[in-house]
């Protein structure tokens, strides 16, 4: 009987060991979808984007429609005029991103930056102003502001808003890094 007493405590102990292994091995594979090295708060875009749609760019009483004349001088990059929403001079005045955020906006047809919309002041044959696919002219406002977007390897977190402007659809997209 004393012989089999060492063996078993020998079993046990190695089976407790394995048992403790695999679950220092596994539990961070599991928790890794939770980490997110980009920002503190993944939510940060979407509120942002929904600042813009709904606030800055847009209106309470209309979401997702954005000012035209307010949307083309926060672009540019000029200070709020009388009627518009928005604060600050510069973008992280604007969004209060805080120390190493970086942020990118733009406007684009489909989501896609090769359809990146600019403002011309006379985009149809009347001389109206409008949406331009072609940003070549010399008054024309692109719809994009902020750094430039990081590489593919960089953790990005992206938020679009399907908005209204100019009576066209656009998509708003928010990326944050």
């Amino acid at each position: 009987m004393r012989g089999q007493t060492t063996l078993d405590f020998a079993i046990g102990v190695s089976i407790f060991l394995a048992v403790v292994f695999f679950t220092f091995g596994f539990l961070p594979g599991v928790l890794d979808p939770f980490d997110v090295a980009a920002e503190d708060n993944p939510t940060m875009a979407d509120r942002t984007a929904d600042n813009l749609a709904h606030g800055q760019l847009g209106s309470p009483d209309q979401p997702n429609v954005l000012d035209w004349y307010c949307t083309v001088e926060y672009f540019e990059g000029n200070a709020s005029p009388a009627n518009c929403s928005y604060e600050g001079q510069t973008l992280d005045e604007r969004l209060a991103l805080g120390v190493g955020g970086s942020a990118n906006i733009t406007i684009t047809r489909n989501g896609s930056l090769s359809e990146l919309l600019c403002w011309a002041p006379d985009a149809t044959s009347e001389g109206e102003p409008g949406l331009e696919t072609d940003c070549t002219g010399n008054d024309v406002t692109m719809l994009a502001i902020g750094d430039d977007r990081p590489g593919a390897q960089d953790t990005t977190i992206a938020s679009r808003r399907v908005v209204s402007l100019y009576d066209q659809t656009v998509i708003l997209e928010v990326v944050l890094w």
